[in-house]
């Protein structure tokens, strides 16, 4: 017999497709879901009333399949009801390919690749896969690198647990200049750890402490940096034209990575 009227609360629609219909019964939070497909709308509400009936009998055990998705949802085999949080919803990276094993917390960002590049700064490149993470507090950044996205993660996740467990973080530039700075303890990375005034390089106008830009392998403050025409000067009549500051080689630099990090 087809139920004249379904529970109060849920929310019913029947749709004519191709080759048959189909009965959508919901909860209105979205979450649980009874369909029914038929000949006619008759039929396809009934069969949505029995797939209710039978998800809501207290002897019937759910056995949720959640196909190729990994967002929670699944579909019992038994009964057909749809729930959107079947499984424990599992945060993915790598276009979806590989669902994270750590508790990364909710506002971090996290990505990362099964193959990446990494260009040395003393020469050559290897690829590997990593994890990187943009935490919140602190805000700082962490990478992770491994054979596998499993280990890039495990390594990513104990820098992060070094990070948070470190008793108190104090600085050392390692060389750079731009104000970035590395805990000597958990080494934690922070980007405004010095301030540049004292830790940049040497305005070959002024003398003043800055990282604004390089143009011919000297090092100009924002009050002093040269306009496009004096740039192209000053590179043309550099022993290696100017190669060394250009553009291009200053990102690559920023991608490099010491031998041993």
């Amino acid at each position: 017999m087809t139920p004249s009227r379904w529970p109060a609360g849920l929310e019913t629609s029947v749709h004519a497709l191709k080759g048959g219909h189909t009965f959508v019964a919901r909860t209105p939070d979205g979450r649980l879901t009874y369909h029914g497909v038929g000949s006619d709308d008759a039929t396809a509400e009934q069969a949505a009333w029995a797939s209710y009936h039978l998800a809501n009998d207290p002897g019937h055990e759910h056995d949720f399949d959640p196909g190729q998705r990994q967002d929670g949802f699944g579909q019992c085999r038994g009964c057909s009801m749809s729930d959107t949080q079947a499984f424990e919803q599992r945060r993915t990276i790598d276009h979806g390919r590989y669902a994270l094993a750590h508790p990364w917390p909710a506002g971090w960002h996290v990505q990362g690749g099964a193959s990446g590049l990494v260009i040395r700064r003393s020469g050559g490149t290897y690829t590997t896969a990593f994890v990187e993470v943009a935490p919140t507090d602190p805000q700082t950044f962490i990478r992770g690198e491994g054979a596998t996205l499993v280990e890039a993660e495990q390594a990513a996740w104990e820098q992060a647990q070094r990070t948070l467990a470190c008793p108190g973080h104090e600085f050392e530039t390692r060389g750079y200049t731009n104000g970035a700075g590395f805990c000597r303890h958990c080494n934690m990375f922070a980007s405004g750890a010095f301030d540049v005034a004292v830790v940049g390089n040497p305005c070959v106008t002024c003398g003043a402490r800055t990282n604004w830009t390089r143009v011919a392998g000297a090092w100009y403050c924002q009050d002093h940096a040269p306009d496009r025409a004096e740039r192209a000067r000053l590179r043309a009549e550099a022993p290696d034209d100017g190669a060394g500051d250009s553009p291009l080689r200053e990102l690559l630099e920023a991608m490099l990575v010491d031998d041993d990090d």
